[in-house]
């Protein structure tokens, strides 16, 4: 604190201690200046008093007859040589910002004796200006000199990758690099505000905001059986997910049990859908979908029969979608295209072929219930099975053969077969597809055996039977 002249106590202090020092020293001199003065002036003194004493004797032989007195030769009195007096100066030692650390009296052609290095923060002591102050002859201040320190200033990213990295002067600024980027965030700033008047080694990291959730939206059919599809902006963005149902577009959403993906399939008719996706990760907010709905029934796009075609086997419907309910009714008719007639107590998914199914066609409607609707139909045939297959006529090149299967009237197709023994294999003969067949007038065809391979068809379809081998072919 200064007082109303302008300076402070320790200002204050230091003057009158240097005052007093320099009262010390002059006095000290001058004493010794006065006390050689007054000394040499004793001795004229007396040289005077030896004068004049001379004087009055000479004088007074002179008043006793006149006799011849030699003169008097006065004394002679040596000059009066000023004592010298050694000459002081004033040596002051000073920091860098001008404040006296000690003032010393040196006499002339003396050395000054420098203080113990100061200190200043953020430097190192480098010597004293001018450096030498070995023989005074003048009165001087001699100012300490000092060379600045650096720090190093560290940008890091939010992982710790170094962005930027340099040595800033003692009490200097540091520029911050270009700002980093980071997936799905939004930089903020540093975590030090403030890189300027660097005193010490400095790390900065770069800070950073998570990315609010923009929206999100429902795609897909609002039918049952379809996927809903929940889809965040920004795209690329994570989030958690709860699907809610309504019985009205404005009523109160209630969560669905275990709906928590981005999709959700329709189970039933659950009326009015929205889904509420909350940010994860490096994304943040919450956001509900408009509504989609109402929810429709699905329909029914098929039905298969699966199981062997024969009696005593079950045979199982199965709708498409998967998963639809739906209800059922077997029936049967003697043509496809016929009068088919439902099979009494024939109402579940199931059905037990039997004996009155035999060679007759199949069918089963599936009708949609709960949240499925429409109706379809699937059809299966029950074959009856061919009994055999006989050759008639005689295996002789250029005759004729007849084939002929039981039970008479069954429809059936045909392939003619030779070999080259009874038991051995059978190669079918190109073209030879008729009940009968006209041997060739070929010897190639002699010595070897024939016969016939017949497939049912219409009732009697999956059922094939095959001729014993005739032969040998004789010419």
């Amino acid at each position: 604190m200064k007082n109303k002249n302008g300076f402070t106590l320790i200002e204050m202090i230091l003057t009158i201690a240097l005052i007093m020092v320099l009262t010390t020293v002059f006095t000290a001199s001058l004493t010794n200046y006065i006390t050689k003065s007054r000394a040499a002036a004793g001795q004229v003194e007396e040289h005077v008093n030896k004068y004049d004493a001379a004087k009055a004797a000479v004088m007074a032989l002179r008043g006793n007859g006149g006799a011849a007195v030699p003169p008097v030769v006065p004394p002679v009195v040596p000059p009066v040589v000023p004592p010298v007096v050694p000459v002081d100066f004033f040596v002051t030692f000073a920091d860098w910002d001008g404040k006296v650390i000690i003032t010393q009296s040196v006499a002339s052609g003396s050395a000054a004796t420098a203080p113990a290095d100061p200190t200043r923060a953020g430097h190192i002591f480098s010597g004293w200006s001018p450096s030498a102050f070995s023989n005074i002859t003048s009165s001087q201040t001699v100012t300490a000199q000092y060379s600045i320190t650096s720090n190093k200033v560290t940008f890091v990213d939010w992982n710790g990758t170094v962005l930027q990295s340099g040595d800033v002067d003692y009490g200097g600024s540091a520029a911050a690099p270009a700002n980093p980027a980071r997936s799905g965030y939004i930089f903020s700033g540093w975590d030090s505000s403030v890189f300027s008047n660097i005193t010490s080694p400095l790390t900065v990291t770069a800070q950073y905001t998570t990315t609010p959730i923009a929206g999100v939206s429902i795609s897909g059919t609002a039918q049952v059986g379809s996927v809903l599809t929940a889809s965040v902006a920004p795209s690329g963005a994570t989030a958690s997910y709860q699907w809610s149902r309504a019985s009205t577009a404005g009523g109160t959403y209630s969560t669905i049990s275990g709906a928590t993906g981005n999709t959700y399939t329709l189970a039933d008719m659950a009326g009015y859908i929205k889904v509420t996706a909350v940010g994860t990760g490096s994304y943040a907010g919450t956001a509900t979908s408009g509504y989609i709905g109402p929810v429709t029934k699905c329909p029914i796009t098929g039905v298969s029969i699966s199981g062997t075609a024969q009696v005593g086997s079950v045979l199982t419907a199965s709708v498409e979608p998967s998963g639809a309910t739906a209800s059922y009714q077997w029936s049967r008719a003697s043509t496809a295209g016929g009068t088919y007639s439902p099979i009494s107590g024939a109402t579940s998914s199931t059905y037990t072929l039997a004996a009155a199914d035999l060679a007759k066609y199949i069918k089963v409607t599936a009708v949609g219930t709960g949240s499925y609707t429409g109706t379809v139909s699937g059809y299966i045939v029950i074959p009856c099975p061919l009994g055999g297959v006989t050759v008639t006529g005689t295996p002789t090149l250029k005759s004729t053969l007849t084939a002929a299967v039981t039970p008479s009237g069954a429809t059936v197709t045909y392939q003619w077969q030779i070999a080259n023994t009874a038991t051995g294999t059978y190669t079918d003969i190109s073209g030879a597809i008729s009940k009968t067949y006209k041997l060739p007038n070929d010897t190639s065809y002699k010595n070897k055996y024939i016969r016939v391979v017949a497939t049912g068809s219409g009732g009697y379809a999956g059922s094939a039977v095959t001729s014993a081998g005739r032969g040998p072919i004789a010419s």
